[in-house]
């Protein structure tokens, strides 16, 4: 587990907004640093279809139910989930909070119509920056660290980073930056 530089602010911002919004590229760990942060939040992804088929059916039961903060991960899956949660939060006398993690930019999402703009402090989540790398696995030159790069997986997994990448490149780039921008011809 990673000691990730944002914790902190992550930890004054949740003080100060109902709604933080975590993005950034997958793999990045934005579950993982959300679990961590938060255990006592009831943990809801919608990368699972029951997840989603739960939210789909009844929208409004599915958030009446959730009587504590909850993270709501990969919330490109479900886009009327946002305007649901506006309602929530402006409702002053609900002292809910919630932290949504996306994968893709929700604001590119041709799906995504309501953004919270207002509502929500967004935060970018990267790969590890070289201060989060424990020290045995810090790479010694910079040439050494871009080949590596920073995503967590190949250090916790001891994975030759050239096929990881070249996997997770082509994942990405034909799947999922295609569907958030609607490409058509790569």
């Amino acid at each position: 587990m990673y000691k990730r530089q944002l914790e902190i602010h992550i930890t004054e911002l949740i003080k100060q907004y109902h709604c933080l919004t975590l993005v950034g590229p997958r793999q990045s760990a934005k579950t993982t640093l959300c679990k961590k942060m938060f255990p006592q939040y009831q943990y809801f992804s919608f990368e699972s279809p029951d997840a989603r088929d739960m939210f789909d059916y009844d929208p409004r039961g599915f958030l009446a139910g959730i009587k504590k903060n909850a993270i709501f991960d990969e919330v490109q899956k479900v886009p009327k989930l946002l305007s649901y949660l506006q309602e929530i939060l402006d409702d002053k006398k609900d002292l809910r909070r919630f932290i949504l993690t996306g994968s893709n930019n929700l604001i590119l999402s041709h799906d995504v119509l309501q953004t919270l703009a207002g509502r929500t402090r967004i935060l970018q989540v990267l790969p590890l920056q070289r201060s989060e790398i424990n020290q045995n696995d810090q790479k010694k030159t910079l040439e050494e660290s871009l080949f590596y790069g920073s995503y967590p997986r190949i250090y916790d997994e001891k994975l030759d980073p050239t096929i990881w990448m070249g996997d997770y490149f082509q994942t990405y780039v034909e799947k999922d930056i295609r569907d958030t921008i609607n490409i058509t011809n790569l």
